[in-house]
């Protein structure tokens, strides 16, 4: 197991800059490498951090508010705390994160406890149990797909999936709602 990296402020700010170059396709640009990087209780309200490689990280308490996390690699890092208010989640890998009492006003998420398993709607994936996927293999998903994923999946699948097809939809009019706002501005 590796241990959590740390940064300065002034590092950190080099890395979102190197980022942005990166996104921005300029030479010298590099992507964000914060796998394992101790960001607990950063201000990264507003960053861009789309695509960003923020793996393991421990964002506990961070402020991301705001920040564009498109596409970022956040799997397994912990959120725990952390303001993710109208954060652009779209196609983040959340796997195996910590979201637990994260502040996910705006996004277009939500959380449930549904039987033995965490549901985690996003706007564009759905993560029950350890099970993260697009929400169309969760609307298209039948009984005898659920059965392959875990014992008990089948009965569980049948018990709730209505809700969490609910959910997702929620979840989806939150999403074109905010897309369609985006677009008036």
């Amino acid at each position: 197991m590796s241990s959590l990296r740390t940064s300065t402020a002034d590092e950190l700010a080099e890395v979102l800059r190197k980022h942005a170059s990166y996104l921005r396709g300029d030479g010298g640009g590099v992507r964000a490498d914060l796998r394992w990087a101790d960001l607990s209780s950063a201000n990264l309200s507003h960053a861009d951090l789309r695509s960003a490689n923020l793996s393991h990280a421990n964002l506990r308490l961070a402020d991301l508010s705001y920040a564009d996390l498109g596409h970022a690699d956040l799997s397994y890092a912990d959120l725990r705390l952390a303001d993710l208010s109208y954060a652009d989640l779209g196609h983040a890998d959340l796997s195996y994160a910590d979201l637990r009492r994260a502040n996910l006003a705006g996004t277009g998420s939500c959380f449930a406890k549904l039987g033995e398993y965490e549901v985690w709607v996003l706007p564009t994936h759905t993560r029950i149990g350890c099970q993260y996927l697009p929400n169309e293999d969760w609307i298209g998903l039948t009984s005898d797909s659920a059965d392959s994923m875990a014992e008990g999946a089948r009965d569980w699948w049948e018990m709730y999936r209505d809700t969490v097809l609910s959910l997702i939809q929620v979840a989806e009019r939150q999403r074109l709602s905010t897309d369609s706002k985006e677009k008036v501005s």
